[in-house]
């Protein structure tokens, strides 16, 4: 974890080559001795701007030569890095903050991508920031900032199915990835679930010296995270700290955002990290299992419609319980579609339907066997969530990993047949056998009963309903009445109210108020 912050004059070559940039590889060999920069240094002077085809890990860096300006980020853009050029003159940095004390930056705000928050809560173009300026590197992009050519350097591969039991060697590779980024006082983020429960499993392999941090909200809502963080903490021998995520009010401020604030209750993760920080610098979490053990219902169903009845009973007869989601693979193979959500209608950008189809349309089966895990590990929404929760954007010193999201990892579950493994998370389960406390490792993925944003909302509504009634900055983008009233009325669904966050997160935004 460090922050980078250059500028270059490309009228002014510098004495030797140099290179900033928040790197950590893994698969080093040999190369241990030698810093993540020296490895990287060394693979730009022998392979150019294809060494990033022989980096393994997290990475956002900048190589000057004289001659070229040599930009990369890693595969799921863990690691952020922002740019803006005028004339000459090109600045980059991890953190938003820093370009924007440059003189070439202003706080001019992107309209387009100011509509996307409001819709998302991020951006989809993923090169936008919320300042016209600011520009982003993509995931799995490189930069050749001279020519301003950009060029995607990967992406999730299709490879051949594979054959016999994956059990031990998804074990083994998640061990790898989680050992990988595992120092010898590390921190967790626990929830009751199998995804962080497995994490934490690994890493004790690796260290004794373990912190986990656990929400719970059962002084707001029902909810029995608590008791099954407990039980997995006591078996591990692991010690936990446990905050009341119900103590917390809607938009609770803390350290003041950069960009927009999407989430409500981001007090709760500033508070956990700024915490997790007095213990260590990295925190491990189990973000993105859900993604990469996505069951992809599609591929049942597209049997189905392809006539291969055979084939699907085999795969099914595989499975000794009711798949999970069977019944809505069914439908869709008849060609019932789920109705998609309207739009919501307080926001005021012409092309809000388009843009919404767009988001929430059906996309192309690409994947053979796990089309729809693929898809969901190819949006951007990775590469944004990475941002939002990296040290400089966060105001807390602790670096976010997740295990999950190694290559490794991911390469070999998009080979793993669908069927039984990914059936209610069959293949982690079942590498987690003897390791985790029986009544985690068999609990069914089990989502919190009631939205405590939807009750903080209802419990706050007079006071949210006004800071939007009262922010004319809003006025472009927001039609404030609409708004406030769905905040106050008692109809309001969960959905409304998650997506009325997003005004709400730009009302609050200190930058909008500038405009």
């Amino acid at each position: 974890m460090s922050d980078f912050f250059g500028v270059v004059n490309f009228d002014d070559p510098p004495d030797r080559p140099f290179i900033a940039g928040d790197i950590r590889l893994d698969d080093r060999g040999a190369l241990r001795d030698d810093t993540d920069a020296d490895v990287i240094l060394r693979a730009y002077e022998r392979w150019g701007d294809e060494c990033v085809h022989h980096l393994l890990g997290d990475f956002a860096f900048a190589i000057w030569n004289g001659r070229e300006l040599f930009c990369a980020r890693d595969h799921f853009g863990v690691k952020p890095f922002y740019y803006a050029r005028r004339g000459n003159t090109f600045v980059f940095s991890n953190a938003i903050a820093a370009l924007r004390k440059h003189p070439i930056v202003t706080d001019a705000i992107d309209d387009s991508a100011i509509t996307d928050f409001l819709l998302f809560g991020w951006q989809q173009d993923r090169e936008s920031t919320a300042f016209r300026d600011i520009r982003c590197l993509p995931a799995a992009h490189t930069l050749d900032a001279r020519a301003m050519r950009m060029r995607e350097y990967w992406t999730l591969p299709i490879e051949e199915p594979m054959r016999g039991d994956p059990v031990e060697g998804f074990r083994d590779v998640l061990a790898r990835a989680v050992r990988d980024r595992t120092p010898e006082k590390v921190t967790v983020s626990l929830s009751g679930g199998i995804d962080s429960s497995a994490i934490t499993a690994l890493a004790r392999d690796v260290t004794s010296d373990i912190d986990a941090y656990a929400i719970a909200f059962d002084s707001l809502i029902p909810d029995d995270e608590r008791p099954f963080a407990t039980s997995i903490a006591n078996h591990l021998g692991v010690r936990l700290h446990v905050i009341d995520g119900g103590a917390y009010r809607y938009f609770d401020s803390r350290v003041a955002r950069e960009q927009p604030r999407n989430d409500p209750l981001d007090a709760i993760s500033f508070d956990m990290h700024s915490a997790a920080a007095q213990r260590a610098n990295v925190m491990l979490a189990g973000q993105g299992g859900d993604a990469v053990m996505y069951a992809s219902h599609s591929y049942f169903f597209n049997l189905l419609r392809r006539g291969r009845f055979i084939r699907f009973a085999r795969e099914i007869a595989a499975y000794h319980r009711r798949p999970f989601g069977l019944r809505s693979s069914l439908r869709r193979a008849l060609r019932f579609k789920k109705k998609m959500e309207t739009p919501p209608p307080w926001v005021k950008a012409r092309d809000v339907v388009d843009r919404w189809q767009r988001h929430f349309g059906d996309e192309e089966d690409i994947h053979p066997t796990r089309p729809q895990a693929y898809n969901i590990l190819r949006d951007a929404g990775w590469q944004r969530l990475n941002e939002y929760l990296d040290p400089a954007a966060i105001g807390a010193p602790v670096e976010y990993r997740n295990p999950y999201l190694d290559v490794r990892v991911v390469r070999y579950v998009l080979r793993v047949p669908p069927m039984p493994w990914f059936a209610e998370k069959e293949l982690l389960r079942a590498s987690m056998r003897g390791r985790l406390p029986e009544n985690v490792r068999t609990r069914r993925k089990t989502a919190l009963r009631v939205d405590p944003t939807h009750v903080l909302m209802t419990r706050q509504a007079d006071e949210l309903a006004t800071i939007v009634q009262s922010c004319e900055a809003l006025e472009p983008f927001v039609d404030r009445m609409q708004a406030a009233a769905t905040i106050r009325s008692p109809q309001r669904t969960p959905f409304e109210s998650y997506l009325l966050a997003f005004p709400l997160g730009l009302a609050l935004w200190p930058i909008l108020k500038k405009r």
